[in-house]
């Protein structure tokens, strides 16, 4: 059976398409990991085991950082889905970005091995959308160069583009749970702030499984949205407590004090992170409503239900899926 070679694979995108491809096609799956003896490697195998055992789900290594071990994981397979992992930087030239030359990396690896369909989740160029405007996105700007590059070097290739993830929620910067019991969404956009959401994991998994089970002749050149219909912070505490019955609010903290706790803390990205974000918040603020896929594209431009047959997870749909809780379970 032809195997789809997933990189990624034990991240939240990448465990979500392993997971759908397995139960929805009869395709075979090639897991890419760094380390395939790790624990995560293990556990991740584990949760697939009868998969395995019938051979229909491999482990093998591949470092993003040493192209020819990707090239030779690659080596026979039919298809390959690649998700990137976040490197923060904030730099303008993303043309140089560590993650533009990862992603190149893959893109040359699938072009020497013959690779029949290439599927990628990337993002829009912030740089371009914004006439210039927002140049410090790093982690935008580098997937839509990579993607342009794959375009320009492979026969057959798919971009899927996500929404602001659900699980981002349960950063203390997204949401709070004040003393009196009151959820608070506090992300720092306007009110009537245009944003769409996309569950990394089940709506990626959909996608991609779709995509692979429709082909290149359907599919091949085209760019989807994997996101939920436009949903503004003061709609999606509304939602929240329709769903939960919680009292909740959208009460923004100011961008400001989200840039200096990540310009104070280097842990989590420290002044790189800090210039990408407030290059999005702000970026997600100038979206006009009428549009999506992060304002490039006008509904009428996404052919995403009619090629597929799927869609992106509502808020709700996904608040009782996954039961997750501002400040208790989270969305799985």
């Amino acid at each position: 059976m032809p195997n789809i070679a997933v990189i990624g694979a034990t991240g939240q995108q990448g465990s979500g398409v392993v997971s759908a491809l397995l139960a929805s096609t009869d395709y075979a799956v090639r897991a890419i990991s760094s380390n395939p003896s790790s624990e995560k490697a293990q556990a991740f195998l584990n949760t697939h085991k009868q998969a395995a055992h019938l051979g229909r789900l491999t482990i093998v290594h591949g470092d993003l950082a040493k192209p020819e071990t990707i090239r030779d994981a690659l080596h026979g397979t039919y298809g390959v889905f690649l998700a990137s992992p976040f490197i923060p930087d904030g730099r303008e030239d993303a043309e140089n970005s560590e993650e533009t030359k990862q992603g190149k990396g893959v893109v040359d690896a699938a072009t020497a091995v013959g690779c029949h369909h290439f599927v990628y989740s990337g993002l829009g160029n912030m740089k371009e959308t914004s006439g210039g405007k927002y140049t410090h996105c790093t982690h935008w700007d580098s997937k839509a160069i990579v993607a342009d590059y794959a375009r320009k070097n492979l026969k057959a290739v798919t971009v899927l583009i996500p929404g602001a993830f659900y699980s981002n929620l349960n950063w203390p910067s997204w949401t709070r749970r004040d003393p009196d019991g009151t959820v608070v969404f506090c992300f720092p956009v306007k009110p009537d702030a245009q944003m769409q959401w996309t569950d990394e994991r089940f709506d990626m998994g959909n996608f991609v499984s779709a995509v692979f089970t429709q082909g290149p002749t359907v599919t091949a050149g085209k760019t989807y949205p994997v996101m939920s219909p436009a949903l503004t912070p003061v709609e999606m505490a509304r939602q929240y407590h329709g769903v939960t019955g919680e009292p909740a609010k959208f009460e923004p903290v100011p961008l400001d004090d989200v840039l200096n706790f990540f310009k104070t803390h280097p842990e989590m990205g420290g002044p790189g992170v800090a210039k990408e974000m407030e290059d999005m918040f702000n970026h997600i603020n100038d979206i006009e409503p009428g549009t999506t896929c992060t304002g490039t594209m006008k509904p009428e431009d996404d052919h995403s239900f009619q090629d597929l047959g799927v869609k992106a997870s509502t808020f709700e749909a996904w608040l009782e899926r996954s039961g997750w809780r501002v400040g208790g379970a989270g969305g799985k």
